[in-house]
């Protein structure tokens, strides 16, 4: 008898697949979190965030104590979390890119993978 994690075939069980997708959303908002939390200030608006995202973006970039910032950043993420991410990747990368545009910048990717040095 096959268990929840156990598929015929060897592959994947429905858990492992929801498992991986989970963490794949949950990369993505903290890599966004990281973009935004670096992101100067002049750019956000930009972004065309909402009223109450945007007050979460602030409340985190308001953080300057290095712990405390990285709390910050992953609670940031975790609000990212009910909007649409692809969306606001793309927002990042068009508002980004028109500021190194202005700067006069070579093109360099908008979201940077987060650091994994907690």
């Amino acid at each position: 008898m096959l268990s929840v994690n156990d598929h015929e075939d060897g592959g994947e069980s429905r858990r492992q697949v929801a498992r991986r997708a989970q963490r794949a959303a949950g990369d993505r908002s903290a890599r966004l979190a990281h973009a935004l939390m670096k992101l100067p200030a002049s750019a956000l608006g930009a972004l065309g965030l909402d009223e109450d995202l945007r007050e979460a973006v602030n409340r985190a970039r308001a953080v300057t104590a290095n712990v405390a910032r990285r709390r910050a950043e992953r609670t940031l993420a975790g609000e990212l979390r009910r909007v649409d991410l692809i969306d606001l990747e793309g927002r990042l990368e068009v508002a980004s890119g028109r500021r190194r545009k202005a700067e006069g910048s070579p093109p360099v990717a908008a979201v940077e993978p987060a650091d994994d040095d907690d």
